[in-house]
């Protein structure tokens, strides 16, 4: 008969779970709910970032920059599997990294005077006092009267292009070549391609592309890269 396991050996088997446990990592369960709390806590550091730049925050954001950057890499760092669930992470670490390069562009620029969204809201107040110190002089100097002009004729209504829709589809044909690229990327460094569609880049880009907009930047170029063996699509401000 088979004696039972003594605690030395319990705890070792204890231990070997353990190990065994770290190894596997966090089920996708787990990741998903913390990749939707890293996006809202995106949304609010960015939130807390715009403010300090334009004036209503005193505070520095940096400890909450660093803080978010620590749950992001810490997020990338996860063996992950699923593929939906690498996306998703993928997705917001690009994002994050496109933040994280113009925050510190724009808090370089606020240090230095060059902020251009702070020179022209200077340059705006200026005009606004020149505006209004016209419009002070207009009153008390009224123009002499002129006799009213015929309307002008109105030309008629041109008709309808389709330049909206040419562009919708080029926009579309774009998205489709950034897929097929990343997916040529992926499939050489042997990660799976299931469940990457022409939509969810779609919609990955255009959150990038929105976050570019929002801090100045008018032209955005994507590209592929390999990273680490992995196939990743960033943002390039142009």
């Amino acid at each position: 008969m088979a004696s039972p396991p003594n605690r030395d050996e319990k705890k070792g088997d204890r231990r070997a779970k353990e190990r065994s446990a770290e190894a596997r990592g966090p089920d996708n369960s787990e990741l998903m709910e913390e990749a939707s709390a890293l996006e809202a806590e995106l949304a609010r550091v960015k939130v807390l970032v715009d403010q300090y730049l334009l004036g209503v925050e005193k505070r520095h954001p940096a400890e909450h920059c660093r803080e978010l950057k620590k749950r992001v890499v810490n997020l990338k760092t996860q063996n992950v599997r699923a593929t939906a669930v690498r996306f998703r992470i993928d997705t917001i670490y690009q994002r994050f990294l496109t933040y994280d390069r113009l925050w510190e562009r724009s808090f370089k620029e606020l240090e230095e005077g060059t902020y251009r969204p702070d020179l022209q809201r200077l340059r705006l107040k200026n005009l606004r006092a020149k505006g209004a110190a016209a419009a002070a002089n207009a009153v008390a100097t009224p123009p002499p009267q002129r006799e009213a002009s015929p309307p002008a004729p109105q030309a008629a209504p041109s008709p309808p292009k389709s330049a909206p829709a040419d562009a919708a589809a080029a926009q579309r044909a774009q998205f489709e070549r950034i897929h097929r690229a990343l997916i040529d990327a992926k499939r050489r460094c042997n990660e799976s391609v299931e469940g990457i569609t022409v939509d969810q880049v779609q919609r990955a880009l255009r959150a990038q592309i929105r976050a570019l907009r929002e801090e100045g930047v008018r032209q955005v170029g994507f590209k592929v890269v390999i990273q680490n063996g992995r196939a990743e699509l960033r943002a390039i401000p142009k």
